[in-house]
């Protein structure tokens, strides 16, 4: 009998630790993949945007080996938010991933 493949979603709120995570480590052992879901504070947007920009490269960083990973806005762009900011952070993701 064959086992049964397993995929698990990590879910990451404010914090993005991946060196000590222990739901983490216990999912990518149990686990015949494991996807990351990043949920960002759309106050993130609210920096100047070098701070957007590293904001991305961290992200990608830390995730980049994973199979796969999802950024999510937390609550979604509330009207106080730069939808510009939102673009360059998703334009330099864009770019990170495609090397």
């Amino acid at each position: 009998m064959s086992k049964k493949k397993v995929t698990s979603l990590v879910w990451f709120r404010n914090n993005l630790r991946v060196l000590d995570n222990i739901s983490l480590t216990k999912t990518i052992e149990e686990s015949d993949k494991t996807i990351g879901f990043i949920n960002i504070d759309p106050n993130d947007f609210n920096q100047d945007e070098e701070k957007v920009l590293a904001l991305a490269e961290n992200i990608y960083e830390k995730y980049s080996q994973c199979e796969n990973y999802v950024c999510n806005v937390g609550s979604g762009i509330t009207p106080d938010i730069d939808p510009n900011k939102v673009g360059l952070f998703l334009q330099r993701l864009r770019v990170l991933n495609s090397k």
